[in-house]
């Protein structure tokens, strides 16, 4: 499984990040995607305390196309490719990224 299904995919995301970080060493290029990883995780393993939470209608409105954009933001973002959260309208910013999921 992780061989044949994971591995490929994380290479893929490592590949992005090398491409977006060039300059950043393995260990914290990892970091980051473990990161991205991370919140990908925590909305399918973290779904019923977030339903209890902010209630199944509220949650069931992060569907994949929001959270696809969401986590690409926030992680543009922390690598300082993105706005800065908070600093503007993020639904007004380019995501970074085209339809393919390539790295512009």
């Amino acid at each position: 499984l992780v061989r044949e299904v994971i591995r490929p995919k994380f290479e893929r995301l490592m590949g992005i990040l090398r491409r977006a970080c060039p300059s950043v060493d393995e260990q914290r290029l990892t970091a980051a995607a473990f990161s991205v990883i991370g919140q990908c995780l925590h909305y399918k393993m973290g779904r019923p305390i977030a339903e209890r939470l902010i209630g199944p209608s509220a949650f069931a409105s992060l569907d994949l196309n929001y959270l696809t954009d969401h986590i690409t933001r926030f992680s543009l973002a922390a690598l300082g490719l993105g706005p800065s959260i908070g600093c503007e309208d993020w639904s007004a910013a380019s995501s970074g990224f085209d339809r393919q999921g390539e790295l512009r």
